[in-house]
């Protein structure tokens, strides 16, 4: 087959089964590299979360896996498209009559459904499609998609996104000897403009009380004294930052909850932004401040200097307020963006069609409005009663900010 022009060698490999057999590898892999089809174009599906659900068993089922697998590829790809198992863990996917975008969402869809198949699962952690940097007679070079690459895709098949990109927990002892637990949440940050883009993560953040081993109500955070709820603000900046610096693959930008009371009071206001003085050169602008507990009647001035406090010491600040006209007014001309906190019980469709005319009405005066606590089913719902921003919401949310 080496004397084959690559035209040649496509109809023939056209002509084949959808999914060829390894003696169809090395004719393959000539064709990638011949550059008749775009890499840009080819996929590939990595059976590896299957691999480690299945830990020791793997090998006993693998053949009884890759029978379904392939089975199912080909009835889901179609014959102008070529489906190649590249070894025991990676099949290779080339789609020459479809577009860039559509290829890959087609891959990401049939993985996601794998997923589901053997897993009960397909989510983030459980989907690898990975795509091809260059081919030659000895293989392929893949690199994974990236967050950016991949999740709007995984949404757009339905797979399940709202579970946290990465996850921490540390431990606060306040200035009066209370001990408390944090646990972070780093959830997707949505843009819905033009459809879902992930633009970066929000620092969801569930406050434990360890002498009663109880998260703390939203009520009960904010009767934290301003000392113990600076304590906790302090740590939050250190190990958020640190958490996403540990996940490099994270793209964005990245928003922290951060008390009212921290910045209205003298002293602990100085002691947070010391604690962002302290911080790298390239992490003390790197996040945005969400304030998560202003009154929803905070008079406009005292809005206005609350935010010009904290403002040139991080990306922009987020009041957290009911969505209305005057709260928008008010955030606006402080120079911040609004968000709404999540709601006590899950929102419903009605709910969300129900404050299109506020959020309509909010829209000319302030260019963002991002809502926590969405389900994943009703981002399109969301997005089209002009919401601009989102995170999803999880099953235990209570006690969260």
């Amino acid at each position: 087959m080496g004397g084959d022009e690559p035209s040649d060698m496509l109809e023939m490999l056209m002509a084949a089964a959808p999914v060829l057999s390894g003696d169809r590898t090395a004719d393959t892999l000539q064709l990638l590299s011949s550059g008749a089809i775009d890499l840009s174009r080819v996929n590939v599906i990595s059976l590896n979360p299957i691999r480690q659900r299945l830990g020791s068993r793997w090998d006993r089922k693998q053949d009884t896996v890759w029978t379904h697998v392939l089975a199912y590829l080909k009835r889901f790809f179609g014959p102008a498209d070529l489906v190649l198992q590249l070894d025991a863990l990676n099949v290779l996917i080339a789609q020459p009559e479809v577009s860039i975008a559509v290829g890959r969402s087609r891959s990401v869809q049939a993985a996601a459904e794998l997923m589901t198949f053997f897993l009960g699962d397909a989510s983030a952690s459980t989907i690898d499609v990975r795509l091809v940097d260059s081919a030659d007679a000895a293989g392929v070079a893949l690199s994974p998609m990236t967050a950016q690459q991949l999740e709007p895709l995984l949404l757009a098949a339905g797979a399940d996104v709202a579970g946290p990109a990465r996850s921490g927990a540390f431990p606060v002892l306040t200035p009066l000897g209370r001990k408390l637990s944090v646990r972070i949440d780093l959830r997707r940050l949505w843009c819905l403009k033009g459809g879902p883009r992930l633009v970066g993560y929000y620092a969801h953040t569930t406050i434990i009380d360890d002498a009663t081993e109880e998260p703390l109500t939203d009520r009960q955070r904010e009767a934290l004294l301003p000392s113990e709820l600076c304590a906790l603000d302090k740590e939050l900046l250190r190990e958020a930052l640190q958490l996403r610096a540990a996940a490099p693959q994270l793209f964005g930008g990245l928003v922290l909850p951060v008390s009212y009371i921290t910045i209205a009071n003298s002293q602990t206001r100085y002691e947070l932004l010391q604690a962002v003085r302290d911080l790298p050169a390239m992490s003390r602008r790197s996040f945005a401040w969400e304030i998560v507990d202003l009154s929803p009647g905070i008079p406009a001035g005292k809005l206005a200097d609350v935010v010009a406090m904290i403002k040139n010491h991080c990306r922009g600040v987020v009041c957290r307020l009911p969505i209305t006209p005057e709260n928008a007014e008010k955030v606006a001309a402080a120079g911040a963006t609004l968000s709404a906190g999540p709601p006590e019980l899950p929102y419903t469709e009605h709910q969300l069609l129900k404050l299109e005319k506020k959020i309509e009405a909010a829209l000319p005066r302030v260019r963002v409005i991002n809502m926590h606590g969405i389900p994943q089913a009703l981002a399109p719902v969301t997005g089209f009663i002009g919401v601009t921003h989102c995170t999803f919401a999880q099953k235990a949310d209570a006690g969260g900010g």
